[in-house]
């Protein structure tokens, strides 16, 4: 399943299957929007939220992009009522910068950032 939906925009996009124990329970994707900045998307299955899984797996892929890719921002962009993924992303360390509308939607979404600390 993972080749159908993995590997196929690199390097613009890179895209992943979140597992837990093994177990597929969501997707995530990086894009490039400079050479050193970008974004995060992400789904988990209904099953897997409310565990903490989307903030380790949103925290731990901007840590990588921040700190070993050289980015020096990564942005997320949750819709606006969608409180948990807000939630999920404030905990993984996104700040909240500004609403905007989602570029395929229109709706208003949350645009959240998070940056490489200057000490590193």
């Amino acid at each position: 399943m993972s080749a159908d939906y993995t590997g196929h925009r690199s390097p613009e996009v890179e895209s992943f299957i979140v597992e837990a124990e093994g177990s597929p329970i969501g997707f995530l994707q990086y894009w490039r929007a400079t050479e050193r900045s970008g974004g995060i998307d992400m789904f988990l299955v209904p099953e897997a939220r409310g565990r903490g899984l989307g903030p380790d797996a949103a925290g731990a892929t901007a840590d990588f992009l921040l700190y070993e890719c050289g980015w020096t921002d990564v942005i997320v962009d949750p819709l606006i009522d969608n409180e948990r993924a807000i939630r999920a992303f404030a905990r993984a360390g996104f700040v909240a910068e500004r609403e905007s509308r989602d570029e395929e939607t229109g709706k208003p979404c949350l645009i959240m950032v998070m940056r490489r600390s200057e000490s590193s």
